[in-house]
């Protein structure tokens, strides 16, 4: 099992816990808007740590807006703090978004390390030279694309991508507030591996991979969900490792 799975696990057995002692008068009885905090407050850690910017600033959005007759900020709650949060995110993304993806990816290097060290240490990758970006904000697109490493925006609107291309090495999926879809059944791989990292925050991101690919799936998820349909993992062939966090949102992987 996961160690975030492990982590999460444990501390809603602990919320569980509290809850059932203050019920039955053992302790002070633990109220709901603190369990909130409690659970947006470690979403707002493990963002931070994951440089989830989503996960991070709507967490303390929303945790303000619960506390803010005792912080004070009652005239700039609900809607001007959820648009900070979000101009924050959308910048900070902007600024630190590479950097973030990076350093998952290395962090999945350094899990595996019989991996092919080149993939990752490219001059390609780390200066994002030969990396297409495809972004898309507040609305509704379909893209063909064809390229070795992709990146993949969306924010506020609908994507679909169709990626052909017969060298596939990685791709970054970045999904705030939206719906994306990425399809795989066209690409072939050259090398031994390739990596998928994806962001998720407050949306949905559906990836199609072939049946053909094993997969890695290293996606961790705070307050959201990770799922696998028509999953098949064969013996050997090509493998794909997929990083990255989920937070408030939903990631299906679908094998086709």
């Amino acid at each position: 099992m996961k160690k975030g799975k492990v982590i999460w696990a444990l501390l809603l057995i602990g919320i569980a816990v509290l809850i059932l002692a203050g019920g039955l008068g053992v302790i002070p009885e633990v109220s709901g808007k603190l369990i909130a905090a409690v659970l947006l407050g470690a979403v707002a850690i493990v963002s931070l740590w994951e440089l989830s910017f989503w996960g991070l600033f709507f967490s303390l959005a929303i945790i303000g807006i619960l506390y803010a007759p005792q912080l004070h900020i009652e005239s700039i709650t609900p809607v001007p703090v959820l648009g900070a949060a979000a101009l924050l995110s959308i910048g900070f993304s902007m600024l630190f978004g590479k950097q973030a993806s990076q350093r998952r990816t290395e962090r999945a290097r350094k899990r595996h390390s019989n991996f092919a060290d080149q993939h990752f240490k490219s001059d390609h990758y780390q200066n994002g030279q030969g990396q297409q970006v495809y972004d898309t904000a507040f609305g509704e697109t379909t893209d063909r694309v064809n390229g070795e490493m992709l990146f993949f925006k969306n924010s506020f609107g609908a994507t679909s991508k169709y990626v052909n291309t017969d060298n596939f090495r990685s791709a970054v999926l970045q999904n705030s507030f939206g719906e994306m879809k990425v399809y795989f059944d066209n690409a072939l791989m050259q090398q031994e591996t390739a990596t998928i990292d994806v962001s998720n925050s407050f949306g949905e991101t559906q990836i199609f991979l072939p049946k053909e690919w094993k997969v890695e799936n290293q996606i961790s998820s705070m307050l959201g969900n990770v799922s696998e349909q028509n999953m098949h993992q064969p013996a050997g062939g090509h493998t794909v490792i997929l990083t990255g966090s989920v937070s408030m949102g939903e990631v299906q992987i679908i094998y086709i």
